[in-house]
């Protein structure tokens, strides 16, 4: 479709991207993703479609109902995962921890958080490695560490072991 001009482009996009969305989101958790896609392939066609209108919505359905699918296989297929593996951690009659309830909270953390989390105490990366790995500062993901930590210990009722209760 490159003998389209943007100025087409951008009457296109202004007119179908919200009706588009709203459709979309029947079927969708994501339904900007199928709109963008659905408008993605539209671009990339050799001639235009005779009707674009339906061709859009077409294309954005499947894409949204083919997202969904994904989606609720993901899903199945994570909630199986975790049925046949053991939690984050493993209960512990010392500390009195719920092994579930910690795994709970740290899927309650922000993502940047538990992600630096999860590279310091599992896969035992240094603050450097983990900057490197999340385009931060060293510094930074030392601040988000504290955080995170801090956050769990708060929900836990546990104090900082260097703090006073």
């Amino acid at each position: 479709m490159s003998d389209w001009n943007p100025q087409t482009w951008s009457r296109l996009l202004r007119r179908y991207a919200g009706p588009l969305t709203i459709y979309a989101a029947q079927w969708s958790s994501d339904p900007e993703d199928a709109v963008q896609e659905a408008f993605l392939e539209l671009f990339q066609q050799p001639e235009p479609p005779l009707n674009v209108s339906a061709w859009l919505f077409t294309v954005t359905r499947n894409k949204s109902i083919s997202a969904s699918r994904s989606r609720s296989r993901r899903v199945r297929h994570e909630s199986q995962h975790a049925d046949a593996h053991p939690c984050w951690f493993e209960e512990s009659f010392e500390t009195g921890l719920d092994a579930r309830e910690i795994s709970r909270l740290l899927d309650d953390l922000p993502g940047e958080q538990r992600e630096i989390l999860v590279l310091r105490l599992w896969g035992e990366l240094t603050f450097e490695e983990i900057a490197e790995l999340t385009s931060s500062s060293s510094s930074t993901c030392h601040r988000r560490y504290q955080e995170a930590l801090e956050q769990l210990r708060k929900k836990v009722g546990m104090p900082c072991p260097n703090s006073n209760p």
